[in-house]
């Protein structure tokens, strides 16, 4: 299995870069392939000329009616021979001209207008997944922070941003999460029309050492209350750590980064054993890739290790390596609160360190 998963993720990418199947459809199509559950009806050895080697995206694909048999059969040997090194620029049929017209998006530059309403006026940042922007909406002059990511990136990432897009409007509207105001493609770039957020994240706050302990309390209360409106919208966040805890204006936190999120009631985009997430934060379920046994009680585990940094400066989980930091989460136990942190209120240091449980039902029940 471990080739063909490599082969549907080839097919995909060409698939993905050339736009020829729809995003939506083609990252359910890939679920269902990794799932190894073909709807009724597909079947490999149906064409002609079929060699039984084919990827199980390339029938499912067929077998909706995404791609005629015969193209896919095209782009299979494409993606069979891309797999060694640089994916293919030529799609197959393609007609003069188009040659690696998808494959390279150019980068957007300030005083670009995206989908005719968006003016970009700075880059604030860029990271793993995609580029940020300071951008003007022109009909209201209201900032927002423009996010985007080019359609012929990483597979992994593209379907990823487009989930954190799915995440963030269903579970729009609430006080203490990121929203996110409209979505779209533009020029070879899915891009996400999110609030700015100009008062910086709790990384930075925490940089110069553990926070008092009445401004942890005032944020879990309102890291607690978000997450618990996510959990009722059916989203788990799965990456909860300071670099994802952003301040507004007004000095309010927000939970944001949806990247990671998975949707509970859709099938995930990571399979059992695949390690996501941030390990000095992580849920000893997380850090065994145990997706079945990952819910609501995970990203409680995740907003206790926001607090413990909080509280004391650093961390629950530390090593000089990520396999050791790995090791820490899966066999260690986290410091006591106030051995690091000795003014800490009891109640407090209680709260967090359950919410640190190695055991799920050791811990909160919810985030409420």
């Amino acid at each position: 299995m471990a080739d063909e998963d490599g082969l549907d993720t080839a097919l995909a990418r060409l698939l993905l870069a050339d736009g020829r199947v729809p995003l939506a459809s083609l990252r359910s199509a890939l679920d269902e392939a990794r799932a190894g559950r073909p709807r009724a009806g597909e079947a490999r050895g149906e064409r002609d000329g079929d060699d039984g080697d084919d990827g199980a995206l390339t029938a499912t694909l067929v077998g909706r009616g995404l791609l005629p048999a015969d193209e896919a059969a095209r782009w299979l040997a494409r993606a069979r021979a891309s797999r060694p090194g640089e994916s293919a620029r030529t799609p197959p049929g393609s007609g003069p001209g188009q040659e690696g017209s998808r494959g390279r998006v150019a980068p957007w530059q300030p005083g670009a207008v995206v989908a005719g309403v968006y003016r970009l006026e700075r880059r604030l940042g860029q990271g793993g997944m995609g580029v940020v922007h300071l951008a003007t909406h022109l009909p209201t002059g209201a900032s927002v922070a423009l996010k985007s990511l080019p359609m012929a990136s990483d597979l992994e990432l593209t379907l990823r941003f487009q989930r954190e897009g799915e995440a963030l409007a269903r579970v729009d509207r609430h006080p203490h999460v990121v929203r996110v105001h409209a979505a779209g493609l533009d020029a070879g770039r899915l891009w996400l029309a999110l609030d700015l957020m100009p008062g910086g994240d709790l990384a930075a706050r925490c940089a110069g050492g553990p926070l008092p302990s009445d401004e942890v309390v005032a944020l879990g209360r309102a890291l607690a209350a978000g997450l618990a409106h996510v959990h009722a919208h059916g989203v788990l966040h799965r990456d909860l750590k300071p670099a994802n805890v952003l301040f507004d204006a007004e000095g309010a936190p927000r939970l944001a980064d949806f990247g990671l999120a998975r949707l509970v009631d859709e099938r995930s985009l990571t399979q059992t054993g695949q390690l996501l997430g941030t390990p000095a934060y992580m849920a000893p379920e997380q850090a065994r890739g145990d997706r079945t046994a990952q819910d609501a009680r995970t990203d409680v585990h995740g907003l206790g290790a926001v607090l413990f940094h909080a509280l004391t400066g650093a961390p629950p989980f530390t090593g000089r390596s990520a396999p050791a930091v790995l090791e820490a989460v899966l066999r260690g136990a986290p410091p006591r609160v106030r051995a690091v942190r000795p003014d800490c209120p009891r109640w407090l240091a209680a709260v967090v360190e359950r919410a640190l449980a190695r055991e799920p039902r050791a811990r909160f029940a919810s985030a409420a």
